[in-house]
């Protein structure tokens, strides 16, 4: 029975010793990369990591605009249309230490802002972004070409759709008219014929 005692207080003791440690490795190895972008509008992120099925993110916007982010198990994709500044976070876990290359794109407008390719060996990742985004220059000053475009392309469209039902409705009356000449004819030649017998 005494045996049994200290037997159970060498585990407790050992146990003890044991969880320090084992905080310690997990503190070794997480990877956190905090960063903030000014970006024009289309912006968007995207990272790539190995396969893991623990994962998850949120993205918050200060004011009232839509922004989006897309997780899955090998990534991650932030991206907004609208002004305003966002607050992102992406968080990958592991059941062990992996050796892997985190991978990070960063697209502003229409280019290409920056990005990297980072050699990791860890059991959990956490990306804290804060993005905050604005219209393209050019967009301050005119209309972006391609838009202006659509927009004239629609306004065609519409235009187009406007005369078609101007020219379905003629012809529908085009043919009521028809149909009624024809009626009238008839009459007249069926009364031109009876008064003659």
């Amino acid at each position: 029975m005494l045996r049994l005692k200290v037997l159970a207080i060498l585990f407790l003791i050992g146990l003890t010793l044991l969880i320090p440690k084992a905080h310690a490795e997990i503190e070794a190895y997480t990877f956190q990369m905090n960063k903030k972008y000014n970006l024009e509008t289309p912006a968007k992120f995207v990272v790539i990591y190995e396969y893991s099925n623990s994962f998850s993110g949120s993205a918050n916007a200060t004011g009232y605009t839509i922004c989006h982010l897309d997780t899955s198990p090998t990534k991650a994709v932030f991206w907004t249309e609208d002004t305003d500044e966002y607050t992102v976070t992406i968080t990958v876990k592991y059941t062990a230490p992996i050796t892997q290359t985190l991978s990070y794109s960063v697209f502003s407008g229409e280019k290409v802002l920056g990005g990297d390719d980072i050699p990791l060996f860890v059991r959990s990742i956490t990306l804290s972004l804060l993005i905050t985004t604005s219209k393209p220059a050019s967009q301050n000053e005119t209309v972006n070409p391609v838009l202006k475009e659509i927009g004239n392309l629609r306004g065609d469209i519409e235009n187009y759709r406007v005369e078609d039902a101007k020219r379905e409705q003629l012809q529908t009356v085009g043919v009521y008219f028809s149909v009624f000449g024809v009626v009238v004819v008839i009459l007249y030649l069926f009364i031109v014929s009876r008064r003659r017998t």
